[in-house]
């Protein structure tokens, strides 16, 4: 049932308003005519919400309410289109639980559609009754077996935006007799892209098949503020790998050169048929860096959670997780390199067609959580930082003084290939410098140089590390020693982000 009053947030005249609606509609139809979708029809996915040209005012808006629940309110389109397209699948949440994220269930649904005139008067409402269908029932008491269906000369497409951010933490200490409150820093993005692979079966033997990943040229790659083509920051060139229908991959192309070849991920599925709650163990990728030739390798849980419409196609839906410790695998070309993840925790959703064998979507979101002083390196540094507008070489300078260790962190890295320039974060007792092939080069720090926000570190000497490495801030919690205290815990934390779409052909 709908409540007996709605609110819905507009853009009117640029401005943003809180707009009451007023009464839910009595009879299905005042004024308007929603020509999609039709009333109890069946819909899945994303559903266009269409309504009659007539009936658009210009100017105008409209609002739309599922259950009574408010989704939307925008701006009509100037043009005959859709006013909303409705994803049946995306998570929203409630008033009276706002950090528990739902899904509308399979099943009849209400969609009342509202327009408004620019001068916020009611132009009428149509309340549509729909039946939701995403999930494919009938798939389940007999299950499916998961395989990849390669042939020979398949080429497909895929569209992926990844995302890196970052964010510290620190808890209670003291230091010199002054009390450090615990506290958070914002989630700094340190990069993201977006970008397009193409994915073609090059040979065929037996069971084994010779795949190749190619990044089309055309993506860009974004760290701090400024976006990059693709091909502007590394030399692109295919990855071949040889793999069973399983997904398995039996061997991989070395790398010709630092960032020239990557290949994305390909879910490993089990050699037996499966069903809704089945779970196996398989290998999972986690590719923190927007991309590597030498991702780390986990191994994880997948467990088939649905059959489902995705993308228009039936699918599997299955859920790949892992908790725990890892290696990251020494990489010039990632930031990453060596790194141990004493907290890592990776998501991910794989939409598998199991018709047709592909992979048609993955949704993954990978957290590391550890001690700032191991991650130091993490955000910036020589791995990460080639071409004008790449990471300076060198990470941030981590906490002066942090558990009693010098002030100051670790030495800074080589700009990298192209240039950058090498901001160090050197040991308290000075450092190496940090410069890149063509950069400007910053003396180590030691005790003459100041921590980022002035406080000593161990010893006395104030930390070095002022200088920022990959647009992050260098340290700045005080430290214990000379001056004794309890020195405040900090915690660096991690999240990577990515969405792998098949495109339609």
């Amino acid at each position: 049932m709908l409540q007996k009053q709605q609110y819905a947030v507009a853009m009117i005249g640029g401005t943003m308003a809180l707009l009451l609606l007023g009464s839910a509609p009595d009879v299905r139809a005042q004024g308007i005519t929603v020509t999609r979708p039709a009333e109890n029809a069946i819909v899945r996915e994303t559903v266009p919400i269409r309504v009659a040209a007539r009936d658009l005012p210009p100017g105008g808006y409209v609002s739309v309410i599922v259950d009574g629940q408010f989704v939307t309110a925008r701006v009509l389109p100037a043009t005959d289109a859709s006013v909303y397209d409705w994803d049946t699948k995306a998570p929203y949440t409630t008033p009276d639980d706002p950090d528990t994220k739902k899904y509308l269930p399979d099943g009849s649904h209400t969609v009342t559609v509202s327009v408004y005139t620019n001068k916020n008067k009611l132009v009428g409402s149509q309340t549509i009754p729909v039946r939701i269908a995403n999930k494919i029932p009938s798939v389940a008491a007999r299950g499916v077996v998961l395989t990849y269906k390669w042939r020979l000369n398949d080429t497909m497409f895929y569209n992926r935006t990844t995302e890196l951010s970052q964010n510290s933490s620190s808890s209670s200490g003291t230091s010199n007799g002054v009390s450090i409150d615990s506290t958070t820093t914002p989630d700094t993005i340190i990069e993201a892209s977006k970008i397009k692979f193409k994915r073609s079966v090059e040979d065929t033997e037996a069971e084994n098949f010779l795949i190749r990943d190619m990044i089309t040229p055309k993506g860009t790659l974004t760290r701090g503020v400024q976006a990059q083509t693709i091909s502007a920051v590394y030399p692109l060139k295919s990855q071949y790998r040889t793999v069973t229908q399983y997904g398995d991959v039996l061997s991989t192309m070395a790398p010709l050169g630092p960032g020239a070849h990557f290949s994305f991920s390909i879910p490993v599925m089990p050699a037996r048929r499966v069903t809704i709650g089945d779970s196996w163990r398989s290998p999972l990728q986690v590719s923190l860096d927007w991309a590597t030739s030498k991702p780390l390798t986990v191994s994880g849980e997948s467990r088939l959670e649905s059959f489902e419409w995705q993308n228009g196609y039936p699918t599997a839906k299955i859920r790949e997780t892992f908790d725990g410790t890892a290696h990251f695998p020494v990489n010039p070309d990632s930031a990453f390199s060596g790194a141990t993840a004493d907290k890592l925790h990776v998501d991910r959703i794989v939409y598998f067609a199991y018709n047709s064998g592909r992979l048609i979507r993955t949704e993954t979101t990978a957290t590391y959580t550890g001690d700032a002083a191991k991650t130091s390196a993490l955000s910036g540094g020589g791995g990460i930082g080639r071409g004008e507008g790449g990471f300076p070489g060198g990470g941030p300078g981590t906490p002066g003084g942090l558990l009693g260790a010098p002030g100051g962190g670790f030495s800074g890295g080589p700009g990298g290939k192209f240039g950058g320039r090498g901001f160090p974060g050197a040991p308290s007792s000075g450092g190496p410098i940090g410069a890149g092939d063509d950069a400007t080069p910053y003396p180590g720090g030691g005790s003459a140089f100041p921590g980022a926000g002035g406080y000593p570190g161990a010893g006395g000497y104030p930390g070095a590390g002022g200088y920022p490495g990959g647009g992050l801030p260098g340290g700045g919690l005080p430290g214990s020693g000379a001056y004794g205290g309890v020195a405040a815990t900090v915690t660096t934390t991690m999240k990577f982000t990515e969405i792998t779409d098949i495109v339609p052909q």
